[in-house]
């Protein structure tokens, strides 16, 4: 555990080298503070019980202070402490939720930037999960560890201070009660530690069924299945729960038995000076005070100690989870969205002897030869399964081949540098069968999201796809709110913004897959009459299965044949 703490320590160092001296050194005068307010006490009690002892006290009879004006001091200095210690507090929270926003970007960035064939090896739950669930935990790990040292230190200042006003006294003290602790921790914390390992996973599979549910809830209920969806769910929360449960319980058994070593703190003192000691009650009062006093703040920090080691173990999962996503290198992605950079099609795309695999036992493309026609709409047919996707992906340069070369403009963009492979998949326009729209307006999907937008390319990209009388027919304009996964369009609607957003981003090459699968006959023609016209400008591959448009292609790639 403490090698796992360490290594999410180094991040809060990349993030920001100050903070940590300055918690340490805030740390120095919250230990200083505490002590001062405990022994600063023995004075104002010896006060009330024999004042004729103050007199020897060498902080009065240094400073010439009389007992009323100690006390105002005593009490501005506790005051001052109440505020320093909010203060602390406040500094720390602020920092810790400023590096919760870093270390999430972190991730976020990581996800985005890996490689295709990485990501879609990841279950989409499991990245919500962890960017939205996970890391939260991680920071508050790091909070618990902060208040972990708080306490830690200042009760080791706090109990030095007894030692030294009597060193048997404390012992007789604290050790019965540090000596329970230890057996609760040594047995507690390890099946803690267990059940968070299987919180993390119930987590996922909960996120997980959510949003298979939902992606599946038209055809829940035309297959009549919501029963089983929930019981099914029923099942899985359940399972959680019994896990948290669990988990909480054993983490409240200290708080719950906070009375029971409270008397224990109490008695013992009043023992150990009036039975062991032998020492009138009256002269021990102000010794007792001092102890009673430094129990009050060692007792709660005790408790709070042995709840932050159950929580850092229960944490503990989930930083290791987060650091080892971190841990995965990628590439230094260049991000550009400017013109200059994008790659122009002078020529036609040569494809000679591509082979890929996901695996070692089959090759789903084995020297693959294809020529894609400048300017024209190429057809690439393929029944379901040929890897007309994958092959889509290996043109676009978002996975790599076994083998293979792809030449345009006399380049062989598969084994070119990282920069010109960059220009290419900029001038790429990609149009998916699903109509994938996230829940905004018709504007920023066509932008995606774009502050500054060109307006001239935005004109543009609505005159092309067909998609301006939608927009001026509607009072909201470009600020229509398509609804979630574009729920408030109907099917031709979503795939002319599809095509308004490839078109926005000036590509060389446009990719259509499947785009008309889920339409009608009056909408699949209408859009293949649209996509026709684009070849003047630019290059189309058309992926389909549809044998009917058959009379729209200028070049057919059919992978039935080539594999």
């Amino acid at each position: 555990m403490i090698k796992t703490y360490i290594k999410a320590i180094s991040l809060l160092l990349v993030y920001n080298k100050v903070y940590p001296v300055l918690f340490l050194f805030g740390l120095l005068i919250t230990m200083l503070l505490e002590s001062f307010t405990v022994v600063a006490l023995y004075p104002i009690i010896l006060s009330f019980v024999n004042d004729s002892d103050l007199k020897n006290l060498f902080i009065l009879e240094k400073f010439n202070l009389s007992i009323s004006q100690y006390i105002f001091i005593f009490l501005s200095a506790v005051i001052f402490k109440t505020f320093y210690l909010n203060f602390f507090s406040y500094l720390k929270s602020k920092y810790l939720f400023s590096f919760h926003t870093y270390i999430s970007n972190k991730l976020y960035k990581n996800y985005v930037s890996r490689d295709l064939i990485d990501i879609i090896s990841i279950n989409s739950s499991n990245i919500i999960r962890n960017l939205f669930n996970e890391i939260s935990v991680f920071t508050s790990g790091l909070n618990v560890l902060s208040n972990f040292l708080i306490e830690l230190l200042t009760s080791i200042a706090l109990l030095a201070l007894l030692l030294y006003t009597d060193f048997y006294a404390t012992l007789f003290m604290f050790g019965s009660l540090t000596i329970s602790l230890f057996i609760y921790l040594s047995i507690i914390s390890p099946i803690i530690r267990t059940l968070s390992k299987e919180k993390l996973i119930m987590n996922g599979k909960v996120i997980k069924l959510i949003q298979e549910t939902f992606d599946l809830i038209k055809i829940i209920k035309t297959t009549k299945k919501e029963k089983l969806f929930i019981n099914n769910y029923k099942d899985n929360v359940n399972e959680l729960n019994n896990v948290d449960r669990k988990r909480t319980f054993l983490s409240e058994i200290i708080n719950n038995s906070k009375d029971l070593f409270l008397i224990i703190v109490l008695i013992l003192p009043f023992s150990y000076f009036l039975f062991i000691k032998d020492i009138e009650f009256i002269k021990a009062i102000p010794t007792l005070t001092i102890f009673l006093y430094a129990s009050a703040k060692i007792f709660p920090s005790a408790i709070k100690i042995s709840s932050c080691i159950q929580s850092l173990n229960a944490y503990q999962p989930s930083i290791v989870l987060v650091m080892k996503e971190l841990a995965v290198k990628v590439k230094e992605k260049i991000f550009f969205n400017n013109k200059k950079d994008k790659f122009l099609i002078n020529t036609d795309i040569i494809v000679q002897g591509l082979s890929f695999n996901y695996d070692d036992n089959h090759n789903l493309f084995n020297n693959l030869n294809f020529n894609i026609k400048k300017n024209k709409l190429n057809f690439l047919f393929g029944k379901s399964g040929s890897g007309k996707t994958t092959l889509i992906n290996l043109i676009s340069c978002l996975i790599k081949p076994k083998k293979g070369k792809m030449i345009v403009n006399d380049i062989d963009i598969l084994a070119s540098d990282q920069n010109i492979q960059n220009d290419w998949m900029s001038s790429i326009g990609y149009i998916s069968q699903e109509s994938i729209l996230a829940s905004t307006s018709i504007l920023e999907n066509i932008t995606l999201f774009e502050k500054n937008f060109d307006k001239h390319l935005l004109e543009k990209s609505l005159l092309l796809s067909n998609l301006n009388d939608f927009v001026k027919n509607n009072s909201e304009g470009l600020m229509y709110q398509v609804g979630e996964s574009g729920d408030k369009l109907s099917g031709g609607q979503k795939q002319r913004i599809n095509i308004a957003r490839a078109l926005y981003h000036s590509p060389s090459l446009l990719i259509c897959d499947e785009i008309t699968s889920s339409l009608d006959n009056k909408n699949k023609y209408e859009i293949i009459k649209e996509i026709n016209k684009l070849k003047q400008n630019l290059t189309v591959i058309f992926i389909t299965h549809d044998e009917t448009l058959k009379s729209y292609a200028d070049n057919i790639i059919n992978l039935n044949d080539e594999n």
